[in-house]
């Protein structure tokens, strides 16, 4: 009798070999967007820090020491329109450019036009729900795959973007007549 030896694998070998392989890629491809998404927010973080200073260095001094009045509306930086169809003050943008590093207002890593969060805002007067009483605000969407930080600010709204983010307010100062 003659024994036949196969040399190969079976057909069963190579798909569970390439069904380990998926599950694996599909681990790592997870591991990937949620550093991703970690990324964006800690840059977020680093953007509002920028944002304020621009603002500290803007409103000190020579400067009267008073934050812009925003006339109680959320206003965009950095862009001319924003979320919500808000509109940027006139002048703001160029008055806080000059005390950020790169005279340039950053824009939000990830967000599109029209999502909330697209732009960081402004408010010069505003009493948000958790917020320090009425003051001058800084506005942000984090995405809420990284957490729940808003940094130094908190959580002003739980959800947004259909719960893809949540919305962070930074208190700056007190509020603007």
């Amino acid at each position: 009798m003659k024994n036949y030896h196969k040399s190969g694998f079976t057909l069963i070998e190579l798909l569970v070999v390439i069904a380990v392989i998926g599950v694996l890629s599909g681990v790592v491809m997870q591991s990937l967007n949620s550093a991703r998404v970690k990324a964006r927010n800690a840059q977020r973080l680093e953007n509002v820090e920028s944002i304020a200073k621009g603002f500290q260095v803007a409103t000190t001094g020579a400067n009267s020491n008073q934050f812009p009045t925003s006339s109680g509306v959320a206003r965009c930086l950095g862009k001319s329109t924003c979320w919500e169809s808000l509109s940027e003050l006139a002048g703001l943008n160029t008055i806080i450019s000059s005390g950020i590093a790169g005279g340039v207002v950053p824009l939000d890593p990830f967000w599109t036009t029209g999502q909330w969060g697209d732009a960081y805002t402004y408010q010069s007067s505003v009493n948000p729900a958790g917020g320090q009483g009425l003051g001058v605000y800084l506005s942000w969407v984090m995405e809420s795959q990284g957490g729940s930080s808003c940094g130094r600010g908190f959580v002003s709204l739980a959800s947004v973007n259909s719960g893809a983010g949540y919305q962070c307010m930074l208190h700056l100062g007190p509020p603007t007549p």
